[in-house]
Order: structure tokens, then C-alpha cells, then sequence
């Protein structure tokens, strides 16, 4: 650790020595080195480091490039973060291992998918392969049988052939004979290359592993090979490459229970977007394309207008009553912002998540969560003042709008004498009104007793953050989930009389349901009766020459985000 110390006027520049440094916090650290020196205007960031101020003492902060921990700490280099307050990339590089003929649809795949490997869309894994090219990312490509013939190796060694990109099991044994539970796997490194061991007992259980319905189509011998041989694949990612993801499409891997992994995660090419998505955007990266990256506003803004294609029409109707004299075009676009601030907080609550559980986190947790249903109550409420206008109801009464106004005589009922279709979408015992109560009762624990947090631990598991309900809501809410499939579904269960949330899971499930909900009422408001609006068939679809909303990439911009368009 290096740390710039500013002295009093006068003094001359020296070593200040461990003593010096009582109740620092710093003074244990084997590896600091202190130095005084005049006023500084400007530190130059290199490394990994970071910017603080304890007790008016100047500090540049960078972690050893040192060996301990389980990866290699790789931090990308950032020259241009040279200002105070202007954050460099906050996350080491990620390191993936994927199936070969996932990226060139060209190479066989493993034994028994055939030529249909994969029936993901080929943009999609054109996509992937993009994204994994960025200089954030180490990726690697496998194959059982290791590289395709005529693959070239470079000459950074003379003892053993390495193929940059590639990781490929060291094994001079015939085919037949590459059932070995254990190994050796080679890799070319940024400077050089890693010659690094597998081991474990997984690839011989999954011999008789019969359970997922793996391969049921292919010999029992050769099924019970091809088994053993993608738990070896998931083992050279997890132990020799240290890979944070394998990507893979093998149906025993994404099916298998076993556990053949401890911290790589294995997954499909739709999962690895989302995660690779997440991480991009968590170093400041929304890529589109090799040539094309959007802000982050703009990113989640044409992230919630494809998820919204009914609000073409209506806030194109917004826009149309107001240049007229009205004033819907705030009403109207608050309800698009608060669903893009929404998937924004989504990100927070799932990079939370992924990172070592205690209290500052789950507490964080919670205030995203609590945004989360406050953003989008508000766009349900902005869509139900609307249709109040719309519908040409009692103008006194706008502010008493809302779909979860049910009862005998209320607005909704206002609503179903002049647009029947609309109410019927909210009406009592259909699904929209079990969402609106989900999020209706969620959302209102701001204003009473508030959601709760627990720290939970299952043996051999990580701690996991969960949310408790307060009880004063915990019936309504379960019967409304009862009513939408059960609370699993959600990510609830009952712990202990208490119902609990995963939180990433609630926070999706809540996205999944309201947004779309939330475009069945756009659909479904005459909005065309509002004064001034004179629709046609433009205002329906953005417009044709308008390349930030391209449908390819809206769709790409879904893709990583987890989502699927309405």
C-alpha cells in the first residue's frame, strides 16, 4: 500500500515510519510504504486504485498483485480515470469458458446433440460472442476432443503446444482413453501460458447419473460417456481455468443437481447473456454491437419502450392532447421514465446479490426493493390518470384514480361503464387485480411497517439475503400468489410462521408481471378520444428510420438484460 502523505509547511520530504501511523488503521500492513510530500493537485491512477481521505491525509490506495485468493486478480487498465472523481472500471476481468461450436457453428458439438446442438437463435450466439470479445473479458474456447485440426499454435512455448484462445485438455492417450477423472488442462495466458490440474470424483458418479434424462436417446454406454465427459468439460472450467462462467448447451450440465462445479457457473447462452449483460453494464459498458454503444439512460430507456409497444400509440396520443393545449405529456412520460428508473434499480438489486452477503448489503437490498415497487405503483398510477381523461370521467375525481380501486361504486367501476374491457383487465379475482395486490402491499410497507431482512445459510451454501414480510400483510399476499401459481414462483416461502422473499427473484417476478400489465392498459385506453389526438398508423411503431429503437437492437438490449419483449 502506497500512501501520500501532505505535511505541515516546512517539512522536508522523508520516510515516516510504522510508528507514525498509530490508529491509522494502516499500521499492520507489511507491504506500506509511506512517504511525505508537498501539496499535491493531481494523483495519476494506475493500477487498481482508489481515491479516499482519512484525517486530512491524502491517500492512494492499490492492492498487491499478489497470488492469494482463488483467481488471478486482473484489472483492466484505464488511463484516461485520471480525475477525482471519475470512476474507473469497479470489477476485475471476467473470466469464461464456452463450448466451442456455441461461437463457430461450424466445429461438431459433444456426442448426441447432432447437427440441431443448440435451438438458440443464431443472432443470439452471434451476440454472445460479440460481447465476450470485449477487453473486460478472458474468454476460452473447449472441445472435447480439444482443438479442431488445422488449428494454429503459437511459439510462447517449446515444451507444449499452446493455442491462444483455446483451453483444451493435456492428455497424449487415445480417444477411448480421455476418461480420466482427473488431468491436467493448458491455456495461453496474457504473458505466456498455465499449465493447472482438474480433480474429483464428480465425472465417475456421473457415469450412473440417470436422474436428468440426459441423452436418453443414445446408447447407454455412449450416454454414460458423454455424461463423464461434459462433467470433465465443467471441472477444466472450474479448476484449471478458474472461470467465473461455462457456457454450454450440454443437456446433462444445465439439468444435473450433482454440484460438479464450486464457483463457476454453468449456463446457457440466454443466461450467459443476462450475466455478461449485468457485469458489462456494472464496468459502465451498454454495448450493442461491436460499433455501437448507447449511454445508460438511453440503454433502459429503449429497454422499457420495447417492453411497452402498446405506449407508441398511447404516449404518442399523450403528445398529440398536448400540443393541442393539454397536459398529459409529463403525466404520460413519468409513467415510461418511472418503468426505465425501475429496470435500472433492477440491476442494483441483482449486482447486490452476487456479492458476499451481510447487513450494509441486505440493507441496500431493501431500499432497491422498496424503489422498485414505488416506481412502478407510480407508472400504474400515471397510466390511470390518463384513462381518467381519457374516459372522460369526473375531473374532481383524477386523483382518486388507481386500478386497485375496487370496491362497490369506485373509480374501476367508473371505469367499466364507459370502457368495460379496460376494467375486466384489473376486475376482482382476475390476475392483473392479484398483481396490483402484490405490488400494492409491497409497495405500502413504506408507509407502515417495513419489509425486513434475514441472513440465511443452508449447509455447504453461501449466506443468502431474504426479505420478510410484515404480518399485517403476509395473508393478503399469499393468497393473492396462491392465485398467480404459488409464492415459489416468486421466490417466497414460509421460514419459521414468516413469509420470505428472495429478493432478486420478487424484484423479476414483479417486472415480469407489472410491465406487461402495465401495457394491456395502454392498450386498452380510447386515448384516441382525447382532444386534439388524430392517430395514424406512424404513431403506432416508432419510425422506420429512427435506428435507436431498431427492433434488432431493442431485442439485443432484452437479451441482456434477462427480459423478454411484451
Amino acid at each position: 500500500m502506497v500512501v501520500l502523505v501532505e505535511p505541515a509547511a516546512g517539512f522536508r520530504r522523508s520516510t515516516v515510519h510504522e510508528r507514525d501511523l498509530a490508529g491509522t488503521g494502516f499500521e499492520d500492513d507489511n507491504r506500506l510504504e509511506v512517504l511525505l510530500c508537498r501539496r499535491q493537485r493531481s494523483f495519476v491512477a494506475g493500477g487498481d486504485r482508489v481515491r479516499a481521505v482519512r484525517d486530512d491525509v491524502a491517500m492512494v490506495l492499490h492492492t498487491s498483485a499478489g497470488s492469494s485468493g482463488r483467481r488471478t486478480r486482473r484489472w483492466p487498465e484505464d488511463p484516461q480515470a485520471t480525475g477525482l472523481f471519475i470512476a474507473r472500471a469497479p470489477l476485475r476481468q471476467m473470466v469464461v469458458m464456452i463450448d466451442a461450436h456455441l461461437t463457430y457453428p461450424e466445429l461438431p458439438g459433444p456426442a448426441g446433440l447432432g447437427t440441431a446442438v443448440v435451438d438458440i437463435a443464431a443472432e443470439k450466439r452471434r451476440h454472445l460472442a460479440m460481447l465476450l470479445r470485449h477487453q473486460l473479458i478472458d474468454f476460452h474456447l473447449y472441445a472435447d476432443e480439444g482443438p479442431p485440426p488445422g488449428t494454429i499454435s503459437d511459439s510462447r512455448s517449446t515444451s507444449i503446444l499452446v493455442y491462444p484462445g483455446w483451453v483444451y485438455v493435456l492428455n497424449p492417450l487415445p480417444a477411448a482413453a480421455r476418461l480420466t477423472s482427473s488431468g491436467s488442462a493448458v491455456h495461453a495466458t496474457e504473458d505466456g501460458w498455465s499449465l493447472s490440474g482438474f480433480m474429483g470424483n464428480a465425472a465417475d458418479i456421473a457415469l450412473g447419473d440417470t436422474r436428468t434424462g440426459a441423452y436418453a436417446d443414445m446408447d447407454t454406454v455412449e450416454a454414460a460417456l458423454q455424461r463423464r465427459r461434459d462433467v470433465v468439460a465443467a471441472q477444466v472450467a472450474d479448476q484449471a481455468l478458474k472461470a467465473d462462467l461455462f457456457v454450454t448447451a450440454r443437456p446433462y450440465l444445465l439439468a444435473t443437481k450433482l454440484g460438479v462445479t464450486r464457483e463457476a457457473v454453468v449456463c446457457s447462452v440466454e443466461e450467459a447473456l443476462a450475466l455478461v449483460g449485468l457485469y458489462l453494464r456494472t464496468q459502465g459498458e451498454y454495448l450493442l454491437d461491436d460499433h455501437s454503444r448507447y449511454g445508460r439512460g438511453l440503454y433502459f430507456w429503449v429497454a422499457a419502450r420495447a417492453l411497452l409497444p402498446a405506449g407508441w400509440r398511447w404516449f404518442s396520443a399523450c403528445v398529440q392532447h398536448s400540443s393541442g393545449g393539454g397536459d398529459l405529456i409529463g403525466l404520460g412520460e413519468s409513467a415510461l421514465r418511472r418503468v426505465t428508473r425501475a429496470l435500472m434499480v433492477r440491476d442494483s438489486v441483482h449486482v447486490r446479490l452476487c456479492r458476499p452477503q451481510d447487513h450494509d448489503v441486505a440493507e441496500e437490498g431493501l431500499a432497491d426493493l422498496d424503489e422498485v415497487c414505488v416506481l412502478l405503483m407510480g407508472a400504474l398510477d400515471a397510466a390511470a390518470r390518463v384513462a381518467h381523461r381519457a374516459l372522460g370521467l369526473s375531473p374532481g375525481g383524477e386523483f382518486g384514480a388507481g386500478w386497485q380501486k375496487t370496491k362497490s361504486g369506485g373509480w374501476l367501476d367508473q371505469v367499466g361503464a364507459v370502457e368495460p374491457d379496460l376494467q375486466a383487465r384489473v376486475a376482482t379475482g382476475t390476475d392483473g387485480q392479484y398483481v396490483l395486490t402484490v405490488l400494492r402491499l409491497l409497495r405500502n410497507t413504506v408507509h407502515g411497517a417495513a419489509l425486513r431482512s434475514l441472513q440465511s445459510q443452508s449447509s455447504g451454501k453461501p449466506s443468502e439475503t431474504l426479505v420478510i414480510v410484515p404480518d399485517g400483510e403476509r395473508a393478503e399476499i399469499k393468497t393473492a400468489l396462491e392465485a398467480l401459481g404459488g409464492a415459489e414462483g416468486w421466490g417466497g416461502r414460509t421460514l419459521a410462521g414468516a413469509l420470505v422473499f428472495e429478493p432478486g427473484v420478487v424484484v423479476d417476478r414483479l417486472c415480469q408481471a407489472v410491465i406487461p400489465l402495465l401495457d394491456d392498459v395502454m392498450r386498452l385506453t380510447p386515448v384516441e378520444r382525447l382532444a386534439h389526438v388524430v392517430l395514424g398508423p406512424e404513431d403506432y411503431l416508432p419510425l422506420a428510420d429512427d435506428s435507436v429503437f431498431d427492433a434488432v437492437r431493442s431485442a439485443r438490449i432484452l437479451w441482456q438484460l434477462g427480459l423478454r419483449p411484451a
